[in-house]
């Protein structure tokens, strides 16, 4: 919760000191801030947000609960980056213990370059997700341009609906990995890895980010 908190206070800082400027109010602000956010409560503060953005109360209510999940999914993948690289260094080189009958042995091959392609693109698609919040974002705090932000709050459904699918994908396959593959696992039986190749597939297969 601690590393959460520093992080949306980081995230958020620029929109407050756009606001008030940097003076201890601005501060004191950007706390109470982090605080309504990270509660999920539904604070003056940030609804007076909705009506600078020109937003029906229903429409804010709904982009702000994806604009808190699109904070905690950037948060999330700036987490497990490292641990992605070390799932897909992994299964580059995994190798069955046993025998393995040349069914199994094709089925393996095939199978290890459609996942591999299949993780990487969709890490690819949850940053090119990530980026039109980014991009909005910034136009916001940067540029002064609050119409950018505004359309993506009127977006943000459908992308936080995506982004949370792909997420979760990726998610599952670090922890499974972590779990079985640790430092004293022993290698799996060629039955056993198909098996572990099937059940990631199919956790990839998400539909692409509307983001894109």
């Amino acid at each position: 919760m601690a590393k959460m908190h520093d992080f949306v206070r980081e995230e958020i800082e620029p929109l407050v000191r756009l606001s008030l400027g940097n003076d201890a109010a601005a501060t004191g602000s950007t706390e109470r801030l982090v605080k309504e956010i990270i509660s999920n409560s539904r604070g003056k503060r940030l609804l007076g947000l909705g009506e600078v953005l020109r937003l029906s109360p229903e429409e804010y209510e709904e982009g702000l609960f994806c604009w808190k999940g699109f904070l905690y999914f950037k948060w999330s993948l700036s987490n497990i980056a490292g641990e992605l690289a070390l799932v897909i260094a992994g299964l580059e080189t995994v190798k069955p213990v046993g025998p393995v009958d040349g069914e199994a042995r094709e089925y393996l091959k095939r199978g290890r370059a459609v996942l591999l392609q299949l993780l990487k693109g969709c890490w690819a698609q949850t940053r090119q997700t990530l980026g039109v919040y980014e991009e909005a974002y910034s136009g916001l705090t940067d540029r002064g341009d609050p119409l950018i932000f505004r359309d993506f709050l009127l977006r943000a459904p459908s992308l936080f609906d995506s982004l949370g699918e792909q997420l979760g994908a990726i998610q599952h396959i670090i922890s499974f990995w972590k779990h079985r593959f640790g430092p004293r696992s022993t290698p799996p039986s060629a039955p056993e890895l198909i098996d572990i190749f099937m059940d990631f597939e199919s956790s990839l297969q998400v539909r692409p980010g509307a983001g894109q």
